[in-house]
């Protein structure tokens, strides 16, 4: 979304970009914003009107950017008029999609300290409200009253007796993230102002595909420089998994550069695409097969690939034996330390197969045929193509399904021809 006047702005759906430097709304901690419209006359015969902005916004980093028609706007120039107004529609989208950000220190310093500070004030839960440490009045003495103009709160302690000889107005400058001030009023006092809309906390839109696929991307990335080089094998199966193109998710190159350079951890990339699946344990178990598919593209898997996936199965709720299953299902039988080969198992492996087929089935070594069985039937159920799409994980990536149960249903055979064998390896 690009507003009229404000070419340099670019407003998209997880952020913004200025001056094509890319930022995301959660990174905004505070937005100052300050208009004027000034009418001008000579001997009291209008001669136009002058519209002056400014809009501040202040990111994690210490960064500024300041988002303006590039100076004073020109009298009666319908284009900077625009332009003003532009500005102001971009505070309003800027303030929408970070309030929920903006808005939370205060909610946790009434929550730990039993008052939220904004500027030099303090205002206590119980109503006092001080200015650098020392007490004004409190909101609840008789005859109190809060007004609000653009840009200002006025505090208006009760006249009666000596206080109509001292007592004065406080005047607070609201220019600073205003809509958090008036939000905290009304949810830690209840006030409320007829005519002004007070900002609520918005749930965000999560399109659960776009983060999962999000996720994966910087995931791919992370595992592309874990063994030091991306190799052609891994990008393809990495496309092929997850259906990746310029037309399905435009994004994904820019997204794949940032993570290879992010300090963004594998665990913190898991807890985003965590949020999005919901209760869909099929989902996150093809989120860590995907993984593994990707890594072992190159007929390799690294140990520092390993330490990846290992990660972000705990984020997404799987132990030690759940990777376990998974690896196998997607042929890795895995060596302790260095690096693991796919395997390419024959009978003639013996014993180590039969643990090894085992664990495709999630069973010990020592499972029997009828347990055998149960396992392969409920298995088979889990990853059939309807029941996965029924549990959210993308159509588009349930193909992978057909490979698991190409594995699932080889173990099932291998393990049920030597059991039902004369003799037993």
């Amino acid at each position: 979304m690009i507003i009229e006047g404000l070419e340099r702005l670019e407003l998209e759906d997880e952020g913004f970009r200025w001056d094509g430097q890319p930022y995301k709304y959660e990174d905004i901690v505070s937005i100052r914003f300050f208009a004027k419209q000034t009418k001008h006359s000579v001997n009291f015969v209008p001669t136009g009107t002058t519209y002056e902005g400014e809009l501040l916004v202040d990111l994690r980093n210490d960064d500024r950017i300041r988002i303006d028609h590039e100076g004073r706007a020109l009298i009666n120039h319908d284009h900077q008029k625009k332009v003003m107004a532009g500005v102001w529609q971009a505070k309003e989208v800027l303030s929408e999609m970070s309030f929920a950000g903006r808005v939370g220190p205060y909610e946790e310093s009434m929550l730990k300290r039993d008052f939220f500070s904004y500027g030099s004030y303090q205002f206590h839960r119980d109503g006092d409200i001080f200015r650098d440490g020392k007490r004004l009045f409190s909101i609840k003495d008789p005859g109190f009253a809060i007004k609000a103009s653009p840009f200002q709160l006025h505090l208006c302690p009760a006249r009666s007796g000596l206080r109509k000889l001292f007592a004065s107005d406080v005047m607070i400058s609201t220019e600073t993230d205003e809509d958090c001030l008036f939000y905290m009023l009304r949810e830690v006092y209840g006030y409320g102002w007829q005519g002004r809309e007070i900002r609520a906390k918005r749930k965000p839109i999560i399109d659960p595909k776009k983060v999962y696929l999000t996720a994966m991307v910087k995931l791919a990335a992370k595992l592309a420089g874990a063994d030091g080089s991306v190799s052609p094998e891994e990008l393809q199966a990495f496309k092929k998994h997850f259906r990746i193109d310029r037309e399905t998710f435009p994004e994904a190159g820019r997204i794949f550069n940032e993570a290879m350079n992010s300090k963004e951890t594998p665990e913190e990339i898991a807890l985003a695409a965590d949020a999005a699946v919901a209760d869909s344990r099929e989902f996150r178990e093809y989120i860590v097969i995907g993984l593994i598919m990707i890594a072992t593209a190159d007929r390799s898997y690294h140990d520092r690939e390993h330490q990846i996936v290992a990660a972000v199965a705990r984020v997404l709720g799987f132990d030690a034996d759940d990777l376990e299953h998974m690896l196998a299902m997607c042929g890795i039988h895995r060596a302790t330390g260095g690096s693991s080969e796919r395997s390419t198992a024959s009978p003639s492996r013996g014993e180590d197969l039969v643990a090894f087929h085992c664990r495709v089935l999630k069973l010990g070594r020592m499972a029997t045929l009828e347990e055998i069985k149960i396992a392969w039937r409920k298995l088979v159920q889990e990853h059939h193509p309807d029941r996965l799409m029924a549990r959210g994980v993308p159509a588009d990536d349930i193909e992978a399904s057909q490979d698991i149960l190409k594995a699932i249903n080889a173990s099932y055979t291998w393990l049920k021809n030597l059991y039902e064998a004369p003799a037993r390896v």
